[in-house]
This record gives structure tokens, C-alpha cells and sequence, in this order.
């Protein structure tokens, strides 16, 4: 939230916006007077700067980008952050499954398809070359549908993980360092 802040008395020359936490720095280096008048952007009543310092603190505040920002622990904040948090734990999560299958099918795929050409070329016989085929046509046909489903469920996971990101970079309610933690980026 910003505040108009300007100097006291009746035609009091008029320093600009501020959000609280600049109004707090300012009055900190002497730029601004604890005497000067401020009001909430869209107001039409002044107030001192010591009234509005000493007030209690609005449950959302703004961020440096301009954006509230929920960071003081209330119930909102921490719905949002669990709520985030547990969406990329499961996007995490299907995105493991996703790679876990795909290790299984060629766990399982390739020693199908060696058992087979082993099998082929240890008979000797004028057959040997087609049993060999055999057994790697076996592997593979094995293997490529559950590979490819490995595939398919690793992208699933991706995409939530996409999707997630773009919600919680336009979040109004979170701050730079709040997307971080959520996101897992610190």
C-alpha cells in the first residue's frame, strides 16, 4: 500500500509515494519529518507520519517490486505456501515415478533381449540367427512401450512443474524471496 506523504501545514509541498517501509527508512535519514502529513493512496484524510509509524501494522505488506506480500506468518500466507509447496512435491514426485519406470524398462527389456541372442547363438544350429532375433525383437518389444510410458509420465510431471511456476511468479500475494523458497530455487 502507498501513502502520499507531503510537508505539514496547509499548502505543504508534496514529496510523493511511498509504501511504509520507505516512510520508515526516509524517517530514519532525517528526509522525512515525523511531523509531515501522509494518507493512504486514494484518501482524503491526513494523518502525521508518527501516527502512521506507530499505527498497527496492515497483515499484508508490500514487497520492493510494488507487490503485498503475506510474509508475517498470518493463516493466508501459510495456506498459499503449503498449498504451492505440496504441488511441486507431488509434481516432483510424479516426475521421479516417470524416470523410475523408464529405468525398469530397460532393467527388464535388455536382459530379455541378451537372454534371446545369447539363446540363439549358443544353439549352433542354422536357426541360431533367427532365435537371436527372436529374443532382441522380445527386448525391444518389451522394453519401448514402457520406456515411452516412462516418457509420458516424466512429462506429466513437467508440465505441473511448468504450470506451477507460471502460478506462483503472477501470485500478487507472494514476495521474490517466498517464489524462491516455494520453488525450491534457494
Amino acid at each position: 500500500m502507498k501513502y502520499e506523504i507531503k510537508q505539514s501545514g496547509q499548502n505543504g509541498r508534496s514529496l510523493g509515494e511511498f509504501t511504509i517501509d520507505t516512510i520508515r527508512a526516509n524517517v530514519q535519514t532525517g528526509a522525512i519529518e515525523e511531523g509531515y502529513l501522509a494518507r493512504k493512496q486514494g484518501a482524503t484524510e491526513w494523518i502525521t507520519v508518527a501516527s502512521l509509524l506507530h499505527a498497527p501494522i496492515p497483515q499484508a505488506t508490500q514487497t520492493a517490486a510494488g507487490k503485498p506480500s503475506l510474509s508475517d506468518g498470518n493463516d493466508d500466507s501459510r495456506r498459499l505456501m503449503s498449498r504451492y509447496t505440496d504441488a511441486y512435491r507431488i509434481a516432483r514426485t510424479v516426475t521421479a515415478f516417470g524416470a523410475t519406470v523408464k529405468v525398469i524398462a530397460i532393467i527388464v527389456g535388455a536382459p530379455i533381449g541378451l537372454i534371446g541372442l545369447v539363446a540363439g547363438l549358443a544353439s549352433g544350429d542354422h536357426k541360431s540367427v533367427l532365435v537371436a532375433a527372436a529374443g532382441v525383437i522380445l527386448g525391444v518389444i518389451f522394453a519401448v512401450p514402457i520406456f515411452i510410458l516412462g516418457i509420458l509420465v516424466s512429462a506429466q510431471g513437467q508440465i505441473l512443474k511448468a504450470t506451477l511456476d507460471t502460478a506462483v511468479n503472477s501470485s500478487p500475494l507472494l514476495s521474490k524471496d517466498e517464489m524462491r523458497q516455494i520453488m525450491s530455487l534457494d
